[in-house]
């Protein structure tokens, strides 16, 4: 017999269980619903940190229901909301003119949650917007050149087989 206490071991959290296979996870087309002269049925709040939030719902005719995709407007998340929004079209925050626009890809999927699984509806808008960290102020003529002196030759510039006679490496 040992005199050493036992080491306390810490609470185990709940088990999740399994993931939900209904609706099925992946990629489907959506559409935002038509808005009343009001925004309703797109909800205007606060998350439960404060930040403002547009619950903004959206018809899958594949699975033929309406999900929701919350929208965060806090200052980090607000540049990825205006472009979901301007994906699907809206044109006024205040009306949601447009919303009702455009056809969008959306992402469903799920994740762990407080111990629960819950289902994620993301407006997917296109991976986002880049820019160069050094931009070409001469634009494309200035790039070309630079390509040119990079490659030893230009680009996409006639050739036997279009691309500056020379046959891609794969």
């Amino acid at each position: 017999m040992s005199n050493t206490p036992p080491i306390p071991q810490a609470p185990r959290p709940p088990e999740l269980g399994p993931k939900p296979t209904e609706p099925k996870e992946g990629t489907y087309k959506a559409k935002a619903v038509t808005p009343d002269a009001t925004g309703a049925p797109h909800e205007f709040g606060r998350s439960k940190n404060g930040s403002p939030e547009l619950l903004v719902h959206l018809y899958l005719p594949d699975l033929g229901r309406t999900y929701v995709s919350p929208l965060y407007f806090s200052k980090d998340a607000a540049p990825y909301s205006e472009e979901r929004l301007r994906a699907l079209g809206c044109r006024d925050l205040v009306t949601l003119a447009g919303i009702d626009s455009n056809e969008v890809d959306t992402s469903l999927t799920y994740e762990a949650f407080d111990s629960k699984w819950r289902l994620r509806v993301q407006i997917l808008s296109g991976g986002g917007v880049f820019h160069s960290s050094n931009p070409m102020p001469g634009g494309g003529k200035e790039f070309a050149a630079v390509v040119a002196a990079t490659l030893g030759r230009s680009a996409l510039s006639g050739g036997e087989n279009g691309s500056g006679g020379q046959k891609p490496p794969f």
